[in-house]
């Protein structure tokens, strides 16, 4: 049974992963820049100040693909409400009747509609 909880968060997946999208894009800002900054460290004057700097880059680069992993999985809610919905019409038997019940009205219409033309005899001449 689905909960009026359930429905809030459904309806708040959007801005969730609105927000890992922001966090993903400045997680990777960050490292481009910590990067950049390692090299000129390393290049201009001293490759040992760098490694502090160089490992805090691969800290928030691990941290960047974290957020993009988990911002990958997050489903929108219209991909919620698909995975919470198509399992239940699927396994409800009145649902998978319908096609059939949909069918035997057709059928059913159809014979009345025949019953219901005359057949008209062609004039001979």
């Amino acid at each position: 049974m689905i909960t009026s909880w359930d429905i809030y968060l459904i309806t708040r997946l959007g801005d969730i992963n609105f927000v890992f999208g922001i966090a993903t894009i400045a997680a990777g800002i960050t490292a481009g820049i910590l990067l950049a900054v390692s090299l000129i460290i390393a290049i201009d004057a001293d490759p040992e100040g760098a490694k502090p700097v160089f490992k805090n880059t691969i800290r928030v680069a691990a941290v960047f693909f974290m957020l993009s992993l988990v911002g990958t999985l997050i489903p929108t809610t219209k991909e919620a409400i698909a995975i919470y919905a198509i399992p239940k019409i699927a396994n409800n038997e009145s649902a998978q009747q319908i096609p059939v019940n949909f069918a035997k009205l057709i059928n059913k219409k159809l014979q009345e509609w025949m019953a219901d033309v005359e057949i008209i005899p062609k004039e001979k001449p």
